[in-house]
Formats: C-alpha cells, structure tokens, sequence
C-alpha cells in the first residue's frame, strides 16, 4: 500500500508539471511557478517513498534507503522554507557569511582580496559551466534515475513464485531470488543500486534549485553527486550482472582505470577550481611537478594559449554530442546487465534459480560473448561521461586519443552484444556478423582517414572526379561568422543543429533496436516447458516468418544508427556532400527497418498486419515521393530557372535595347 500511494503520487505529479509545462493560462501572480515546485517535491517525495517501500524486505536495507531519504528530503524542506519565507533564507545568507569570516581569520589581508577575486572568477567560470553543462547533465540525472528505479524494483535474478526454505533461510514469494541465493551480491547491488538513485535525485535537485547562490559550491556539489552516482551504477553492475567471480574479476579490471581517473580528476578540481585555498594550491602543485612523470604532466597541463572562438565551438559542439551517445549508452548496457538476453531460470533446478538462462550448456559462449561485450560497453560509457564533464579536462580529452578509443570500444561492445545476444541460431548470426563487419570496417575506414594522409588526398582526388568537391569548413562554422562571411551566404542549417536531431534520432533508434533484440516480441520459453529449448524466442516457433523479418529488420535498424553515429562523431567525412547523402541514406535504411519491425512484431493477425502494411505503405511513399522531389525535381527546376534566368536576361539586356 505504501509503494502504491507513493508511485501514484508521483506519477500524478508529474503529469500535472507536464500540463502546467505546457499550460500559459496558469502564469498570472506566480502561481505558476508555486504550483511547478509543489508538484516536483511532490513527484521527488513519491518516487524517494515508492522506492523505499518496494526496493527493500529487510529491516537493515530499509533503514539505509529511509536515511538517504531523510537527508534529501531535508533538503527539500529546507528549500520550500527559503521559497516561502524571507527570514529563513537571510539567517542562511548570513550563516554563509558568518562560515566564511570564520575561515579567514587567520589569514592576510592581502591574500584575502587575492581570494575573494579568484572566488568571483570560480564562481563565474561555474556559473558558465553549469549554463552550458545543464542540459545534459539533466539528461543524466534523469536516466540514471530511472534505470535505478527499476532495477531496484525489479532486481536481478527475479523473484521466488512460491514460498519456501533453502537451507536454513526462509523467504516469501515476491522476495528477490537473488537475496538467498547469493546475499552478499545483492547487498552490495542493493546498497549501490540505492546511492545512485539517490545521488541522481541529488543531481536533479542541485540543478533545479537556486537556493545556493555561490555557483562554486554548487559545482562542487555536483560534481561529488556526478561521482557517487557513477561510482553507485558501477558497483550495482559489478554485483548484479554475474554470479561467478571470474566474471566479477573482469569488471573490477576494467573498473581500476576509471577508478584511477576520478582521482587525477579530483586532484585536478581541487588544485584548479577551488577558490579558497590558493596557498595550498601553490605547494601541492610545486610537489606534484616534481613527483609527477613527464608524460602525466603533458596529460593534465592546460595549454597556456587563449583557444580561437572557433575552435572552443568545435570542442563544446562535440562535446555535447559525445555526452548524448555515452549517457544513453551506458542506460542502456546497464538494464541489459542486469536482465540479460533469454532470461532467468524460475524454477530450483541444480540450484541455479535467478541464474541467466543463457549461461548453460547450449548457448554458454553466447553469453559470455553478451557479458563480455556488454560490460566494456557499459564502463567505456562511464569513463566518456567523466572524460567529457569535468570541463578542465574535456578540451585536452577531445583531442587525446583514450577518448576516441573509448568511442570505439562503446560501438564495438554493443554490435558485439547486439550478435551475442539477439539469436541463438547459426543463420541469423552470420546476418548479424556480416552487418558487424561492414560497421568495423566503416570505422577503420574513417580512422584510416585520420591517420594516413596519403589515403585522404586519395579519396579527395576520387571525390573530386565524382564531383563531390570536399567543403572541409561547412560544418565546422560558427553560426554566428558562418552568416557574416565575406561572401554573405546564410548559415546553414546543417551547421548547427542538423548534425544533433540526426544523433539524437540514431541513438534513440539504436537504443529502442536493442532492448527490442534483448527482449523479442512473444517473450521467451521459460524452464516451465521441456518440447523447446529455454531461452528461445516463442515467437520464432510460433510465427517463424514474422520472426525472422522483425529480426533482420530490427538488425539493420541497430547497425544502420550505428553508422549514422560513427559518421557524425568523425568530422572528416561528415563534412562532406557524399557524407552528407550517405547519411540520409542510412537514416531511411534505419526508418524502413524500425517500420519493418514493427510490422512484424507488433501483431500476429492478418486484419492488424494489413492496416501497419498501409501505413508502411504510405510512409514509404511519402519519403520515396519526398526524395524524388529533392533530388530529381530540384534538379530539373533549377535548370529550368536558369535557362528562364538566361533569356529574361538577354531579353533585357543593354545591347537589345
């Protein structure tokens, strides 16, 4: 009953901040904004409460998830009281300052003017950063979340269906198979699984509230959410998405260098952020430069030149699109960690109940291919995410070549796990094999451009005898230099937000393609039934035709968006008029093959296929009709023009009169 109230709650809150969103009769007297923070401490308190009451059994596990809730709903608290009451928030003003004159009493007058001019400068420069950083770091806070939410509502390895004992342990139906069967892993999932939910909220709250006037602190803040959040889904990962060590072995490695980053990256937020303590700053960095090896020190030094306009918009443009990919990378790998493809066992049969369905004798490489591939996924995404958000490293992480490494390793882990995962037969994993091969090499074809500069003036040379006149500069303009060019040409608009719907569109689709493949359409068979095999897709042995279309379909969907991304990421040939068709070429690829799975998946009956195949019938139509009009028409009435432009203008032309 409480999770009940507390879900609705929040769910109910939240419709009504989308309709006061989207309302603009509600804004006289501020009653508006009154009503918006209700609702969102409304929806905040639902989902804190929902969770807690059904994320947990245990007296021990409530009362940790009751104490992170108590601390932000204080917050929260604290927050309504500054909202509503003058007297509140100057006794917190003058706290602040009273903290402050506190800490520099010791301290010269000299060096306390140095300070308070370095804390305008921080508080300025985190006033910028949170202005350009919120968006997507609401993102962040928005998807970790939720997938958070559900995973602590439905943890790995399922639940009992009956009562019963195992051992000397007594559980319920309804409690998580995981809690018995290995308790130590899910109290470490259940524990971290909850501090990322609660730091995510943190995240939300911080970026949503302007209580805290010094935007320093405010950074700061984020920046140990950021952090305990990352920190919470990697630990939840690590114990939620295997059962044997080995397995776990292998994350933990992978985890070490993202551990070892966060802590240069801290070392770094201290010595070059912090306003306050500028004399420390000062002997820590003397000290480090003579610990530090020289290539650590190239590494972390910021260059010393003020960077162009032009080229800061660059960084900042790649910067957002890379954080859109490795945020909705990382959602994604982790649900499907933590409820891997063919499912879990449900019956207690050689005691591996909870245990992937996919980890036996039949399909065991599969799996550990799907793990394997899943997981460097899933940490390469991490380790993007804290690359690209400390702003003091991003610029030198864009160019560095870990970053582009990273990249790769996202794409390959989840073509990797997309082929390991979706099919189980020999036929349709040479399918997805060959679309594989065609990315990898679409990818080294692109790297082969970067490094070789014989191979560039090389297809330069063959696009100029096409001609497709490389325009190297056309995505690369400033939006506002592109319009006041010497030429005095608009801006176009691939140069500012084409490039980011696309990769929005790609990561969306890519995203959607894998759960659906993780996930098919008709379910799977359980251990319940002994004439087919567990873990096999009942729609395969049922409908084999609508099966096998929904599959190749959806393949081609998920390879076709991973080629949209791999072209946007790589500015060389992005840039370009070929790169430019082959783009729109693979998004109509990625479309058809998104209708064609739907068409095949959604429904099992002549009348319903009928009615989906006339609206594929007319979308196709539609875009055929659309591309012939852009391509062949323009064409033909742009020579028409200029042969109409030609005689009007001979007609009136000075020697005929």
């Amino acid at each position: 009953m409480v999770f009940f109230y507390f879900n609705t709650t929040a769910f109910v809150a939240s419709l009504v901040t989308i309709m006061l969103l989207m309302s603009r009769t509600v804004s006289r007297h501020g009653f508006r904004s009154s009503a918006l923070w209700v609702c969102v401490g409304a929806a905040m308190v639902g989902l804190m409460g929902a969770f807690a009451a059904g994320s947990c059994r245990s007296f021990k596990t409530s009362i940790y998830v009751i104490a992170l809730v108590g601390a932000v709903l204080l917050y929260i608290a604290i927050q309504f009281m500054v909202f509503i009451s003058e007297p509140v928030k100057d006794w917190l003003h003058r706290a602040g300052e009273t903290l402050q004159k506190c800490l520099k009493l010791d301290e010269l007058e000299q060096r306390n003017q140095q300070q308070i001019t370095l804390s305008n400068q921080g508080n300025g420069d985190a006033y910028l950063l949170l202005k350009k950083s919120r968006m997507y770091l609401l993102l962040l806070g928005i998807l970790a979340a939720s997938v958070t939410y559900q995973a602590g509502l439905n943890p790995p390895g399922g639940f009992w269906q009956s009562d019963g004992t195992d051992g000397y342990r007594h559980y319920l139906a309804g409690d998580p198979v995981l809690h018995i069967t290995y308790h130590r892993r899910y109290m470490v999932f259940f524990y971290s699984n909850a501090t990322a939910f609660i730091a995510s909220l943190v995240i939300l709250i911080l970026l949503l509230s302007n209580m805290i006037s010094t935007q320093g602190i405010k950074y700061c803040a984020l920046q140990v959410a950021m952090i305990l959040n990352l920190f919470g889904l990697i630990g939840a990962y690590a114990a939620g998405s295997c059962r044997q060590a080995s397995k776990s072995v292998y994350v933990s490695v992978l985890v070490l260098p993202v551990f070892l980053y966060v802590g240069i990256h801290v070392l770094v937020f201290m010595l070059e952020v912090s306003p306050t303590w500028a004399t420390w700053r000062v002997e820590v960095r003397e000290k480090l430069k003579q610990c530090m090896p020289e290539w650590l020190k190239n590494l972390l030094e910021l260059e010393k030149h003020v960077e162009e306009e032009e080229e800061e918009w660059k960084l900042e443009k790649r910067r957002k699109l890379l954080l859109l990919v490795a945020i909705l990378a990382a959602s994604l790998t982790y649900e499907a960690g933590m409820n891997p493809p063919g499912g879990l066992w449900q019956e207690k049969k050689s005691g591996h109940v909870g245990d992937p369905v996919l980890n036996n004798d039949n399909y065991r490489h599969r799996y550990l291919a799907f793990f394997f591939c899943n997981t460097t996924a899933f940490v390469a995404s991490l380790a993007i995410i804290m690359l690209l958000v400390n702003r003091k490293l991003s610029a030198r992480g864009i160019r560095s070549y870990a970053l582009r490494v990273c990249v790769i390793l996202v794409l390959v882990g989840l073509m990797g796990a997309f082929a390991a995962g979706s099919c189980r037969k020999v036929k349709t994993s040479i399918y997805v094999f060959v679309l594989v091969l065609a990315v990898l090499l679409c990818i080294a074809f692109q790297v082969a451009l970067v490094v070789s500069g014989s191979l560039r003036r090389l297809v330069n040379s063959l696009l100029s005898k096409l001609g497709a006149p490389l325009e190297e500069d056309a995505g690369e303009r400033l939006p506002h230099t592109a319009a006041d060019g010497g030429d005095g040409e608009p801006r176009d608009l691939w140069d500012e937000k084409l490039p980011k719907y696309l990769l929005l569109l790609a990561a969306l689709a890519a995203a959607v393609t894998y759960q659906a493949a993780m996930s098919p359409p008709g379910g799977l068979w359980d251990d319940g039934q002994t004439e087919h095999i567990v873990g096999d897709p009942v729609l395969l042995t049922n409908y084999a035709r609508r099966y096998k279309v929904f599959f190749y379909c959806n393949a081609t969907s998920f390879m076709a968006s991973l080629v949209i991304m791999v072209l946007l990421l790589i500015k060389r040939v992005s840039n370009t008029q070929p790169a430019l068709l082959a783009l729109h070429a693979a998004m109509i690829l990625d479309l058809f093959g998104l209708m064609g799975a739907y068409a095949a998946g959604s429904c099992r009956r002549v009348t319903t296929s009928a009615y989906i195949l006339a609206l594929l019938v007319g979308v196709s139509a539609y875009i055929v009709v659309l591309v012939v009009v852009s391509v062949g028409v323009a064409r033909w009435m742009k020579k028409v023009m200029d042969k109409v432009g030609e005689k009007l203008t001979h007609c009136f032309s000075f020697e005929d009169l």
